[in-house]
Order: C-alpha cells, then sequence, then structure tokens
C-alpha cells in the first residue's frame, strides 16, 4: 500500500521567509524612529536673536566662525532683539538698484538680476525706542542675527532705525529664508500676508 506523503515547505525556504520577516520588522522599527525623531526636530521651538557684533575679543563676546568665507566674528552674549518682539515676518528681495535722474520729480530706476535675499521683520510697539536706541549708538558696527543658535547674518548698522521695522542681509539661500519666515510666523501666530513687490519711481 503506497504511503500518503504530506506537503512540507522545506526547511531552507522557512528560514530564508523567517528572515525576511525579521529584516521587515527591524526596518519598520527603525523608520518610526528616525520619523519620530524628525517629527521632534520640527517641531522645536524656533529661537531669533539679534545681538551687536564686538569690534574685538572681550569677556563678554564669543567667537563665531561666520559665512562662506569662514570670516571670524567677536559676537555680544547679550540678546537686544527676541523672537518675543516680533509680530510678523516676510521675506524681501532686496535688489540692487541704481537711480538716473531724469527730471526733478522723477527718476528711473534699474534693477538688475542681483538679488540678496533678506529678511524683514515687524516688531512690538515698546520696541521701537529700542530699536532706535541700539541703531543710534552703533552706527557703523554690526548687528548679529541668530536663528536657532546659528548666525545667519551681520550686516552694517548704517543709519539709526527710527520705526519698529527692520530689514536684515542674510548668508542663505531664498529657499531656506522662505523656511525660517513660516517658522517664525507659525511660531508667534500670524498668517503670511501677499506679497507685493512694488518699487516706485521717486
Amino acid at each position: 500500500m503506497k504511503k500518503r506523503g504530506s506537503i512540507r515547505a522545506p526547511m531552507f525556504g522557512m528560514k530564508i521567509l523567517f528572515l525576511i520577516c525579521f529584516i521587515g520588522l527591524n526596518l519598520c522599527v527603525i523608520f518610526n524612529l528616525y520619523s519620530s525623531e524628525k517629527s521632534s526636530a520640527s517641531e522645536k521651538p524656533i529661537t531669533v536673536e539679534f545681538r551687536l557684533v564686538c569690534s574685538e575679543a572681550v569677556d563678554n563676546c564669543e567667537r563665531i566662525i561666520f559665512g562662506r568665507s569662514n570670516e571670524e566674528l567677536y559676537i555680544h552674549k547679550d540678546v537686544l532683539i527676541s523672537l518675543d518682539d516680533i509680530t510678523f515676518a516676510e521675506e524681501w528681495t532686496n535688489p540692487t538698484d541704481t537711480y538716473l535722474p531724469m527730471t526733478p520729480r522723477e527718476s528711473l530706476k534699474i534693477t538688475s538680476l542681483r538679488s540678496t535675499p533678506t529678511l524683514r521683520f515687524e516688531f512690538v510697539d515698546g520696541i521701537k525706542d529700542k530699536l532706535k536706541s541700539i541703531t543710534s549708538e552703533n552706527v557703523n558696527k554690526r548687528l548679529g542675527f541668530f536663528v536657532d543658535g546659528k548666525l545667519l547674518g551681520a550686516p552694517i548698522i548704517t543709519e539709526p532705525i527710527l520705526t519698529a521695522e527692520l530689514e536684515i542681509v542674510v548668508d542663505i539661500s531664498s529657499n531656506e529664508v522662505k523656511t525660517i519666515v513660516n517658522r517664525i510666523n507659525e511660531a508667534i501666530g500670524v498668517e503670511a500676508r501677499a506679497r507685493t513687490d512694488n518699487f516706485p519711481l521717486e
């Protein structure tokens, strides 16, 4: 009498199947951990600081290597303006402009193709006098702009600022500026406004 044989998966095939399941499970765990870390990082509150650049190394300053040129700067540790003082932020493309006089009342503005990524800020009313005092006392000095502890710009203060607004040139790409603007406005609870790039004739 012929014995009926049972159908069995080969032992080697079972081991391969087990190995595939084991690797798949570990990949899922790693992916979930990475997603959690990425989500936590993106949810981390943004920090914004404005600090003066020191003319030389002194006790209350820290040494920072800045920008693509690896410029050595010494920055005051005291924070002059922070995220709490900001009411709105936007990207502001700052064209390189030349004015050619045409008549006493008119001029023709020629805008080059070059532009510099610039952040424009509006501040709470109480910051106006403070900003005026800071910029008046530090004309021809530099103001450092930090986001999340990283120095992104250190332009020269060319004149006193008499309003509660400030434009600051940064050493990052336009896409990075957009990301920072969105994070700042989200952190302070305001929506982005429709942008108007109006450069009227003067």
